[in-house]
């Protein structure tokens, strides 16, 4: 049985694009097939230089017919009223983290998906992921016993640290 192939549309094309063009390359049923971006030319030169067919701005790429899932990759403070707009625009959306801003603004974007009928996700993903959910599991049942502590770890930077314009993710510098 052939999988059906759903097409990405990948709203902004800074930072961290080129990761998520790279893992996406990893799943064949994904096939991205638009850039857009406020900075049309930026949207442009990540199409032209992985081979994506469409660019142009974010209005052009939600009206777009052949996008089925708009990735969001814009910025926080844009999250809300992208994911709202591609949302009313008959796309899915899956947004890097956080969802919205505010809560106020968060409780927009749940709306918006119900209302819509889309299907809205939102990194971090990992926490759904099956290592998490085993040891989700293992705790809920009393497998391990009654746990007295836990720890974490981030294996990574802080934003300001690593972004070249942390800005817009809430880093005064």
């Amino acid at each position: 049985m052939a999988k059906e192939t759903h097409r990405i549309g990948i709203l902004g094309s800074g930072n961290i694009f080129g990761r998520y063009v790279t893992g996406l390359a990893r799943y064949p049923e994904l096939e991205i097939v638009r850039v857009g971006d406020i900075n049309v030319a930026r949207a442009k030169q990540a199409a032209t230089e992985h081979a994506i067919p469409a660019w142009g701005d974010d209005a052009e790429l939600y009206a777009d017919d052949s996008v089925d899932i708009v990735i969001n990759l814009t910025p926080p403070v844009h999250h809300a009223r992208t994911v709202i707009t591609a949302l009313e625009a008959g796309k899915h959306v899956y947004v890097e983290k956080p969802l919205a801003t505010t809560v106020t603004d968060g409780e927009a974007v749940l709306a918006a998906a119900a209302r819509t009928g889309r299907v809205l996700g939102s990194a971090p993903d990992t926490f759904l992921g099956s290592a998490a959910q085993t040891a989700r599991k293992a705790i809920d049942s009393g497998s391990i016993g009654t746990p007295i502590g836990a720890s974490a770890f981030i294996g990574h930077s802080k934003a300001e640290t690593w972004h070249p314009n942390p800005v817009g993710y809430g880093c005064a510098t």
